[in-house]
């Protein structure tokens, strides 16, 4: 028993300073660098593979990449389909040249269309035993936690941008029709300006008219100035008229 406390010091060590460096990594590359600096101290393997599934997308990072780098596979082989389906752990045995080679694999599903895969391929050099099964779920777990923040905030930088894009446009929007409603109002003042006259003359015109008929007698009133009273009701009536639809097209 005894003899057996310092491999578990220096396995709870790995995990921790395993953890520690996941939790910290900047990006996805970093993570592929990790897995290929330290996950020789957790685990036996020649190749590692961490695949995260959403629907019908599916990224995998590996410790075998050169640069660590992810890779969107876009689609699953079929038995890592199978495995993703049923769920059911993966080990397949095969002999060559005198060499054990092994293939296991485990799926751990959120719902039906979230979750991760692990893939783990060892020899006769580097053999995985079952001991190691409960340290996948262990790492499982930290890249699960760590990929799914990487997400979230790519997500939300994905909206941020969207919202700040909308922002943008608004902005624009809201400034072209502030420009359009100063030049109408510029358009407007002047229209008024240059019409006034058509306005005030036959205005004055019908003023005029009406003080003259307290010095005429109301006949001659009538046969003199009332018809031009109605030319200069007619030309306010056209005047107006020309300056609504003038108003009109200005109009969004």
């Amino acid at each position: 028993m005894f003899s057996e406390e310092p491999h578990y010091k220096v396995l709870f060590e790995a995990i921790n300073k395993f953890s520690i460096a996941v939790f910290n990594a900047g990006s996805r590359v970093e993570i592929g660098s990790i897995l290929r600096e330290k996950l020789k101290y957790l685990i036996n393997c020649n190749a590692f593979e961490f695949y995260i599934i959403k629907g019908d997308e599916v990224e995998m990072i590996s410790q075998t990449q050169a640069e660590g780098e992810s890779i969107p596979t876009g689609e699953l082989e079929p038995w890592m389909t199978s495995l993703w389906e049923t769920g059911i752990p993966l080990h397949h045995i095969e002999h060559r040249d005198g060499n054990q080679t092994e293939l296991r694999g485990w799926s751990f599903k959120k719902n039906e269309r979230l979750g991760s895969m692990i893939i783990v391929k060892s020899d006769d050099k580097a053999p995985f035993t079952n001991r190691y099964v409960t340290m996948v779920k262990l790492i499982n777990e930290i890249l699960w936690s760590k990929i799914s923040n990487y997400r979230l905030i790519e997500e939300l930088d994905r909206k941020n941008n969207r919202i700040e894009s909308l922002m943008q446009e608004q902005e624009k929007l809201i400034s072209l029709r502030t420009q359009k409603l100063l030049q109408s109002n510029q358009y407007l003042t002047q229209l008024i300006q240059f019409n006034s006259h058509q306005i005030r003359e036959p205005i004055t015109r019908v003023l005029s008219i009406a003080d003259l008929k307290d010095e005429v007698g109301m006949e001659e009133w009538d046969k003199e100035f009332w018809p031009d009273i109605l030319r200069a009701i007619s030309d306010l009536d056209q005047a107006l008229t020309s300056i609504v639809a003038k108003v009109e097209r200005l109009q969004p």
